[in-house]
């Protein structure tokens, strides 16, 4: 079979409509997860005590950072109807990077200073040991955590 421009231009572009619209649908899904977690965190009753230690934990034993919860929550709080959001804007190709971008503040708060007298006790060489709970109770500490 010989094939011919018009048979390759037509495949072309069914290919890229392919493209495009998954595109469009994982970037949608993303927005939807977001705004998933969001809302979820938001309507716990464990987000009413400590939200800080909290998202901490979270962060810990999920696949998403704090900085990700933070804007999650922030979205789900600042657009509670997510078919809304996403009707107004239909005609743009919204990516979570550029919600978060809207919703994250320009200048976040500094982090806090470290000690550097007291962590001069963690060398290198320890690096790579079992971590023990004392460990974990003395960087707790020093952090100023509980």
């Amino acid at each position: 079979m010989d094939i011919t421009r018009s048979d390759f231009q037509y495949l072309e572009e069914e290919l890229n409509a392919i493209l495009v619209e998954r595109a469009f649908q994982a970037r949608s899904l993303k927005l939807m997860t977001m705004h998933e977690l969001g809302l979820a965190v938001l309507t716990s009753p464990l987000y009413e005590g400590n939200r800080a230690a909290l998202l901490r934990d979270l962060a810990h034993v999920l696949p998403i950072g704090r900085t990700e919860f933070y804007a999650c929550i922030q979205f789900a709080e600042q657009h509670p109807d997510l078919e809304a959001f996403m009707s107004a804007h239909a005609d743009k190709r919204l990516s979570w990077a550029q919600v978060k971008r809207s919703l994250l503040p320009a200048n976040p708060a500094p982090r806090m200073p470290i000690d550097r007298r007291a962590a001069a006790g963690f060398s290198k060489a320890a690096i790579g040991t079992v971590w023990t709970e004392r460990d974990h109770a003395h960087i707790k500490e020093l952090l100023g955590y509980e």
